[in-house]
């Protein structure tokens, strides 16, 4: 049965007995099946036989898709009952601008529905694409090798793809890389994660740091991008996934038998030498048939938690990556608003000053002014250009959490000799990344 048809995906299960797992289950449209997966996700149903789930994601479908057509769930091509409805679903008002023999004609061209539900050239043919991201695989690699001493090797749909099919899932959405971290505790492995992600921010990638994995995108092509996810042995010796896993193996650290070099659409690629027991070990036991559109939720058996990144992580990298990519050469309104004030302190502490927007437009101004931020990325900016601007005289950065009582106490205090012990402005502006 169909329990959910919604716009953005259907969700249901089937039950059989376990010798007839994994079950294919098809969308169409009228005669074209334009999507399909495999019914073999862990379901909750009472049952005296095994019950399984499935899911397929939609969204680009219904803009080929007229009030007229016919949408089936179908399962050795006989509908399924769909929720409410009956045998099929009718699309909502109208239809889509797009015609059901261009769908059908994209199809046979290769084109097919993401993970996500979105058309695309499958990944299998798309060699812009492949170049592309094969090219910043590389470029990223070398980076954390140089900078880290680690070697990112191919992980999740990436991993399966090379094992299973030799080459890019063609559903998939992007490059999935990880690596060993030497750090035996979540925690410590989570912040190595942090400090990477500024070493490639420093490198010119835009970066944004996920709870489990850095989503790193090229400069040059933000639509190109691979998730770098850190991995590591705890103190049991297991091999241990943020992200999580949907297999019930363990394998510990005396198993692990490193790297070896793979190739990959021309490409060459590192990968684990144990490649197939890693694919289980993450996916279970049925790895070898595909499943698009597997919803990670239910079939993950398990997660190591404790290696997620903290949201206090993901804003400080969120903040050097912005003021990487970002330069304002205004003071923002809130210091025009402010600044128009005729009974000011002439001593400023602009705190959570970023790459130095309003401590610069301060000091334009006649102000003497310390700005403080925990961005390393933004306090040297602002320090290259207050050497460039002729501003240094007036103008003080330093790299700070607030915090950090002690730091904040010496410059507090050096604000108090700049004032010769007189009146300080405490300047903090709207949105300042202090955390």
């Amino acid at each position: 049965m169909v329990e959910e048809f919604e716009p953005r995906h259907i969700v249901g299960w089937v039950e059989a007995d376990d010798a007839e797992f994994p079950v294919r289950v098809s969308l169409w449209i009228n005669d074209l099946e334009v999507a399909a997966t495999w019914a073999d996700e862990p379901c909750q149903h009472n049952s005296t036989r095994t019950v399984r789930g499935f899911r397929i994601f939609l969204k680009d479908i219904w803009q080929f898709c007229k009030r007229s057509d016919l949408v089936t769930v179908r399962i050795a091509g006989r509908p399924i009952p769909i929720a409410k409805k009956g045998t099929y679903k009718r699309p909502g008002r109208g239809g889509g601008q797009r015609t059901l023999e261009e769908l059908r004609s994209l199809l046979e061209g290769g084109h097919v529905f993401s993970q996500m539900g979105r058309l695309q050239l499958s990944k299998k043919l798309d060699k812009e694409w492949q170049e592309s991201v094969l090219g910043l695989y590389r470029k990223v690699s070398l980076i954390v090798l140089d900078k880290h001493g680690y070697e990112p090797f191919v992980v999740y749909g990436t991993l399966l793809g090379l094992v299973r099919e030799g080459t890019f899932i063609g559903h998939d959405i992007d490059f999935d890389a990880a690596y060993v971290s030497r750090h035996r505790d979540g925690p410590s492995a989570a912040a190595e994660l942090r400090d990477i992600a500024f070493t490639l921010i420093d490198a010119g990638f835009d970066v944004e740091c996920r709870r489990t994995a850095l989503h790193v995108h090229d400069p040059e092509d933000s639509s190109v991008r691979i998730d770098l996810f850190d991995i590591y042995f705890n103190d049991q010796g297991e091999l241990s996934f943020p992200f999580g896993i949907a297999g019930t193996t363990v394998i510990t650290r005396d198993e692990w038998r490193g790297l070896t070099s793979a190739n990959l659409a021309g490409r060459q690629v590192r990968v684990p030498v144990d490649a197939e027991r890693l694919a289980e070990h993450i996916y279970g036991g049925a790895w070898r048939t595909p499943i698009a559109g597997s919803n990670w939720d239910r079939a993950r058996t398990r997660r190591a938690r404790e290696g997620w990144t903290p949201l206090a992580y993901s804003e400080e990298v969120y903040w050097a990556n912005f003021y990487a990519r970002n330069e304002l050469g205004t003071g923002s309104t809130f210091f025009e608003l402010v600044s128009g004030r005729d009974d000011l302190p002439r001593t400023v502490i602009d705190v959570g000053c970023g790459d130095g927007r309003d401590t610069f437009a301060f000091a334009r101004r006649g102000f003497r002014v310390i700005g403080i931020d925990r961005s390393h990325v933004g306090i040297r900016q602002a320090g290259e250009k207050a050497r460039t601007s002729g501003l240094t005289s007036s103008l003080t950065f330093h790299e700070m959490d607030v915090a950090d009582v002690t730091a904040l106490g010496s410059a507090i205090s050096e604000a108090r000799r700049i004032a010769n012990d007189g009146p300080l402005l405490y300047y903090l502006a709207p949105g300042a990344g202090v955390g």
